[in-house]
């Protein structure tokens, strides 16, 4: 009986580990400076920010927290890429809460490229 249990509760968490994956991603217009904001939801840890970019717009990824930012990743400019990767903690806002938060900010320059760009992130859990 214990036996049959344990495979249950391992088979009902392991959605919640596959829900953890998320993604989020914006277009936009190129020839304007635009900022955009993400609250990234997922339950607490340590995850990893993918990022990818359509165009070469220079891209900075900001951490908003309370009353300062802090650059996380930079694409397009100097020697980096398109895409990029860093490492971000999710926090609870209050103790026993499941679920952890971050603020970004995502600030697109002005492309030399004509049309329009979009980036994509996808948020992968660490643990």
């Amino acid at each position: 009986m214990k036996k049959y249990l344990a495979i249950l509760a391992v088979a009902g968490a392991m959605p919640v580990l596959s829900q953890a994956a998320v993604t989020y991603g914006n277009r936009w217009e190129v020839g304007m400076k635009q900022t955009f904001y993400h609250t990234l939801e997922a339950p607490a840890g340590q995850y990893r920010l993918d990022i990818q970019a359509s165009d070469t717009a220079p891209i900075t990824v900001y951490l908003d927290g309370t009353g300062k930012k802090a650059v996380l990743l930079r694409l397009n400019q100097g020697q980096q890429g398109n895409s990029g990767s860093a490492e971000i903690p999710l926090r609870a806002t209050k103790p026993g809460l499941a679920y952890g938060y971050a603020r970004i900010s995502v600030q697109v320059g002005v492309s030399q490229t004509t049309g329009s760009g979009s980036y994509q992130m996808q948020l992968t859990p660490l643990f």
